[in-house]
């Protein structure tokens, strides 16, 4: 990453002169990184050397490999090995290594080397700037216990100062398919081998990143999506051409599972939301499973700038499947799903409610509908209807002003009444109660203003209004003076 920041900076400020300055830097990048890793590696063999006693040579090796110049010369006087101090203090010296080299053969031409521990006898063939050398008793492998990365460091290190990275993953790669060196793929979960599919990476943009994420190293465990998920991100962000939108949906779907099944639903929402076109299916069905949680619900809306409307689509249809008609008929308003909601009032709550009597929970459903009623076809003859028959009064007013505009009211709701559903039983029913309900109240307002002087204008305004068919209108006309209807009252309210 630091790379391609500074990649950007410098081409901006003119710090690199030509494609050596490019090389150099990209070298000095990557030995300072590979410095950093190994570096954990030295300070553990630093500590069994100082509290268990142990030889000082593998700790040296593994400074040396960190490039830790000083760190492996202070062990070195430590352990009063003073001579091979000297040694490596100088062994960045091409004259020092030649010297180092011609040393060698002249103890093995003499027999000496025989009687040089193994592990110092790595050490001298190390500082000669060889990796592997013929000794009087057989191959000594510079290499041999040293893991993959420390290996390809010890290429890197003892390269020529002006030669570029390159050529120390070349040397390495032919190296190890040589079988010389240990192989960075065959020890996939000890070493990661994603490390080496990234230093391909480094040496070469257009290496395709499917190699990356299609390596079994790339993390111990094979349903832990964590760093491959991670990986995927920052590779993206800092250019590179994305793999396949295969590989690319599926890492990202599998890490969004797995912190669902770890209760850790807002972000896998926050995963999720980083496949092509916001993964909007895989969302939907997510927030389908977790649209109770307020919580997660408020996060996602507030800090990732998630639409409520999706949530409340999904609150919605989870109560359809609840069979809590009302709760999804508010949800859909909610979404601004208004024309469904109103279709799911009327064949779902409206009849059952008047049936039954409970006109008065058909308010909360209306009152959310009516500021958009311009939005939803068929509003003037379905919930309009409902909406003004629910707001009929109880109780007569007082004033003839007032009565006549009741008047008014109560004939348009009355007519209306006819332009309702009237096919199913349920719907007959309710038709016919709001029609027998509405008709009373006509007559009392009439008898309010009138006196019942009108008779045959009452008469004209009644047969627009839906009845049952056992109720004829003359039984409504000899009710107008008589008791009967005081009982009906009772009944219908």
């Amino acid at each position: 990453k630091q790379w391609y920041q500074r990649r950007v900076r410098g081409a901006q400020d003119g710090e690199f002169r030509g494609k050596h300055d490019v090389a150099q830097f990209r070298r000095s990048n990557l030995t300072s990184w590979l410095g950093n890793e190994l570096q954990v590696i030295a300070r553990e063999k630093t500590i069994e050397f100082n509290k268990l006693g142990l030889s000082h040579l593998p700790a040296v090796m593994a400074w040396i490999c960190a490039n830790g110049t000083q760190e492996a010369c202070d062990i070195l006087c430590k352990a009063g090995d003073f001579q091979l101090a000297m040694l490596v203090s100088q062994s960045s010296t091409p004259i020092v290594r030649q010297l180092i080299l011609k040393q060698l053969h002249q103890w093995k031409e003499a027999g000496s080397d025989t009687f040089i521990t193994e592990e110092r006898l790595m050490i001298y063939v190390l500082l000669s700037g060889e990796q592997i050398w013929e000794s009087s008793t057989g191959t000594v492998n510079v290499c041999a216990k040293l893991d993959w990365l420390s290996s390809f460091a010890l290429f890197l290190h003892f390269l020529p100062p002006s030669s570029p990275m390159q050529q120390a993953i070349l040397m390495y790669k032919e190296a190890f398919e040589a079988g010389v060196f240990k192989s960075p793929i065959v020890t996939a979960h000890q070493d990661f081998s994603v490390f080496w599919e990234l230093l391909l990476l480094f040496h070469n943009p257009a290496h395709p990143l499917s190699n990356v994420f299609n390596n079994p190293g790339i993390t111990p465990n094979y349903l832990d999506e964590r760093d491959t998920w991670f990986l995927l991100n920052t590779l993206l962000s800092l250019g590179l051409p994305p793999p396949s939108p295969s590989l690319s949906n599926k890492i990202t779907t599998n890490y969004a599972a797995q912190l669902e099944r770890l209760g850790l639903s807002k972000w896998a929402v926050f995963v999720l939301r980083h496949l092509p076109s916001g993964g909007e299916n895989a969302l939907k069905q997510l927030v389908r499973r977790i649209c109770g949680d307020r919580e997660t619900e408020k996060f996602c809306v507030d800090r990732l700038r998630m639409s409520s409307e999706m949530w409340s689509r999904e609150r919605a249809l989870a109560a359809r499947f609840r069979g809590e008609w009302e709760c999804e008929v508010l949800h859909m308003c909610d979404a601004q799903q208004y024309m469904q909601a109103h279709n799911t009032f009327l064949k779902k709550i409206a009849t059952e409610k008047v049936v039954s009597r409970e006109e008065e929970s058909l308010r909360c459903c209306l009152e959310k509908l009516l500021p958009h009623q311009d939005e939803i076809p068929g509003w003037g003859s379905g919930g309009g209807v409902y909406y003004g028959y629910i707001c009929l009064p109880s109780s007569l007013p007082d004033s003839k002003e007032e009565l006549e505009e009741l008047r008014v009211k109560v004939s348009e709701v009355g007519a209306a009444l006819n332009l309702l559903p009237y096919t199913s039983l349920h719907e007959v029913c309710a038709v016919d109660i709001m029609g027998l309900r509405t008709s009373t109240l006509l007559v009392h307002v009439w008898k309010a203003l009138f006196h019942e002087t009108e008779n045959m204008e009452l008469l004209l305004t009644l047969r627009t209004f839906p009845m049952p068919t056992d109720y004829w209108l003359h039984d409504v006309l000899s009710k107008i003076s008589s008791e009967i209807i005081t009982h009906e009252e009772e009944c219908i309210y």
